[in-house]
């Protein structure tokens, strides 16, 4: 069960040549199947997103640029899981 989600996360999508990505604020990630984007995903979107580096990238942005971008407190979170 996914109790958390990362506030930046968007979507999932499959590219054209047939591999995986996760689509979030910070960028996209393209994994080569869907079990590796799975791991990933359990592991830092949805359990442990404190620990990316792209969400700590984010959240070092919006701590030099302040957060009149943001949508709600952590983040926009366009995405659900």
């Amino acid at each position: 069960m996914i109790t958390t989600i990362c506030p930046y996360y968007h979507s999932e999508s499959q590219t054209v040549d047939g591999t995986s990505r996760v689509n979030c604020e910070g960028g996209h990630i393209r994994f080569l199947d869907k079990d590796s984007r799975r791991c990933y995903m359990y592991e830092y979107c949805a359990t442990n997103w404190q620990a990316c580096t792209v969400a700590q990238m984010m959240n070092d942005y919006y701590a030099r640029k302040g957060p009149r971008h943001k949508t709600t407190k952590e983040g926009t979170n366009h995405g659900k899981m």
